[in-house]
């Protein structure tokens, strides 16, 4: 299947429609690698973006259309939250694409998100605090990866 198609299609059966997540970028701060700053992955296993990355901190990451990627703060993937964190995603224009506070389960307070790409380009990965907070220091240990 053409893979254009295949983004009008996820677009259409997933939608942008996310009734909470945090915006607020003229109080963050974009950390990253190199040059560029930005993130990619091929990866199925998780790998580390940062080991203190505090609410207000934001990563670039490149994504391809199509392709599901996960981000999680949960220490049973790798992650670790000194505090109740919570992930926003978001695009080009900062509009939310997902979001995710609390997964409950082995996680507990610490955010799992999975996002399929419905479009070939950069997203932003918010932490903050549960609540959209963004004051505290603490160091939160992201991880994330590719899975499809």
């Amino acid at each position: 299947m053409n893979i254009r198609i295949l983004c009008i299609l996820i677009v259409l059966f997933t939608g942008y429609s996310y009734g909470q997540g945090c915006y607020n970028l003229t109080l963050q701060n974009p950390i990253g690698p190199g040059a560029n700053g930005s993130y990619s992955t091929q990866s199925n296993g998780f790998s580390l973006i940062g080991n203190c990355v505090t609410p207000s901190n934001y990563i670039i990451a490149n994504v391809v259309c199509g392709s599901t990627y996960e981000f999680t703060t949960c220490a049973q993937y790798g992650g670790q939250s000194a505090i109740n964190t919570e992930l926003t995603i978001l695009d080009d224009n900062n509009n939310i694409l997902a979001y995710e506070d609390d997964n409950g389960g082995a996680c507990g307070v610490s955010p799992f998100l999975s996002y399929t790409a419905t479009y070939t380009g950069q997203i932003k990965v918010l932490l903050t605090e549960s609540g959209c907070q963004v004051g505290s220091t603490a160091c939160n240990r992201l991880v994330w990866r590719m899975s499809a």
